[in-house]
């Protein structure tokens, strides 16, 4: 718990000197559109001071952040500590490599962000938005997690990446979360077409808060067919083959050349040996999730 506070913090932290410079940058671009209406000797010098002053201001947000007296429950021992520098540098390195292949990515989805901020000593999100700008903000999340056993041994987790812009998707991700009740834990799997091509491990029902199960939409308006239908290929995670009016969701297991799904709406992104060490599992009523959730958001900067 101290370490994931002190992440907390750190956090905190980041989110304020995002804010400075983001001031900065703008106080930067009043500064440059001011130097080039200068017309005297004396406004010249005027910007210089500006210019040496804004300089001075970056250097110090780059090296050493915000003070003690910007956030009020951050002590001195609670600052990056200088042998923790290059590990910073490198997971932010990391992290723009990833926002590069996220962004070359063929997977469509939601590309609106929320801005990450801290207010009042309380860490923040604001409304997605598709206006950004340069201050820290986690993308609309879109990756969520299965995790499968069998009598007591865990099999692995499915990692699935959602087309979040669709209601499906939305509804599949709040019943990962569990937000309003209902969830995806203790449910079981079918198999639809097995060892045959457009085979899917299938949910078709979600377990309620009392213990039982129900197949009923907890969004209305589902896409269903036409322009939402896609390949029948495998990895892709689909809508039930029971229409558009019930709940239920199949991963497929096996392709189908020229076949269709009438929503396809996330694929997998690993974990797809799990699903088909379920698929070998009889009787495959045994398998059941036993956690879930949404992979949190990398920040974008």
């Amino acid at each position: 718990m101290k370490k994931v506070s002190s992440c907390f913090v750190k956090i905190k932290r980041l989110c304020h000197r995002g804010n400075r410079l983001h001031e900065v940058g703008r106080e930067v671009e009043d500064l440059s559109r001011e130097v080039q209406n200068v017309d005297t000797i004396e406004n010249i010098l005027v910007a210089e001071v500006k210019v040496r002053s804004l300089q001075d201001k970056q250097l110090y947000l780059l090296s050493s952040g915000c003070s003690e007296t910007e956030i009020d429950d951050i002590t001195d021992d609670e600052w990056w500590p200088p042998e923790d520098m290059a590990a910073q540098k490198t997971l932010e390195a990391a992290a723009m490599a990833q926002q590069q292949t996220q962004s070359n990515s063929n997977v469509s989805g939601d590309k609106r962000q929320t801005r990450l901020d801290c207010q009042d000593g309380k860490l923040v999100l604001h409304a997605f938005s598709k206006s950004i700008d340069t201050r820290l903000s986690l993308q609309v999340p879109s990756e969520v997690f299965l995790e499968l056993n069998v009598g007591g041994r865990c099999l692995g987790r499915v990692y699935i990446r959602l087309m979040s812009h669709l209601r499906r998707a939305q509804q599949f991700l709040l019943l990962c979360l569990g937000s309003l009740g209902p969830s995806y834990i203790g449910a079981t799997f079918f198999i639809t077409a097995h060892n045959q091509e457009r085979e899917t491990l299938d949910v078709r029902r979600y377990v309620l808060p009392d213990g039982s199960t129900s197949n009923k939409i907890l969004m209305s308006d589902l896409e269903w067919g036409g322009r939402f239908a896609g390949p029948a290929k495998e990895r892709v995670v689909m809508g039930s083959f029971y229409g558009n009016d019930t709940h239920g969701f199949g991963i497929c297991t096996r392709g189908q050349p020229g076949g269709v799904f009438q929503c396809p709406f996330g694929e997998v992104m690993s974990g797809m040996e799990v699903v088909k060490a379920a698929v070998r599992h009889d009787p495959i009523s045994e398998v059941v999730i036993t956690d879930c959730g949404m992979v949190v958001p990398d920040l974008a900067s």
